[in-house]
């Protein structure tokens, strides 16, 4: 038996929001994903800026350096550096990088339900970001070309949520890439009809109603 039409509009209108999914669209994922949780900007530290750390924690939430020099770190640089790519020189905000070459490791305390952040990537190689649940990779995105400011964002399942995201750049020692305003997203993601969306629907309705008086 076929569906109605207005059953159908109903159920596009109020469909779960695609999950499982990277974003390197901030406008998409926030358009989905709703209010963060919470944001890590890194401007508020309770460790010290501009020196490398094995590791450190923060809302829980801990960053581990996998490379760099003399040893592996993370390294959160203040505002005014002048080795970030993209034309972004002096930077304006506090970025978690690394000195030397980046490759460090973001766990969460608790698993989340949707994560992103502003990716610096300086164009010298692949740099790619990948979102895990355990050992289990869920999802990850790669960039091999010009150095720009992006976004890298996921999505996840109600089932299986994000327990750690992996930053992994190329020559960082010769020009820094990082991240910055690390959203995360502590419940499952759930479905907010958009301003599009809500016009769509209502012309279908209109258009059922004009139907149903021909047909009458």
């Amino acid at each position: 038996m076929r569906q109605p039409l207005i059953q159908l509009l109903a159920a596009a209108l109020f469909a779960s929001p695609a999950v499982g999914q990277t974003h390197t669209s901030s406008a998409a994922f926030f358009g989905s994903a709703g209010i963060p949780s919470y944001t890590e900007t890194f401007e508020t530290l309770l460790v010290p800026k501009d020196t490398p750390l094995p590791s450190f924690t923060q809302a829980g939430i801990t960053y581990t350096g996998l490379a760099g020099a003399p040893f592996p770190n993370v390294w959160v640089s203040s505002p005014g550096y002048l080795n970030y790519g993209a034309g972004l020189n002096p930077t304006t905000t506090s970025i978690l990088t690394a000195n030397g070459n980046e490759h460090f490791l973001i766990q969460f305390l608790n698993p989340e339900y949707a994560v992103g952040f502003d990716v610096y990537y300086n164009g010298l190689g692949p740099a790619t970001a990948s979102f895990f649940n355990g050992a289990t990779l869920l999802g990850n995105i790669s960039y091999n070309g010009a150095a720009f400011l992006g976004f890298d964002g996921y999505i996840a399942s109600a089932s299986t949520p994000v327990t750690s995201v992996e930053w992994l750049g190329t020559n960082g020692g010769v020009l820094n890439t990082g991240i910055d305003n690390l959203a995360v997203f502590n419940s499952p993601i759930t479905s907010t009809p958009e301003p599009a969306t809500l016009t769509l629907f209502a012309t279908g309705i209109a258009g059922l109603a004009v139907v149903r008086r021909r047909r009458s």
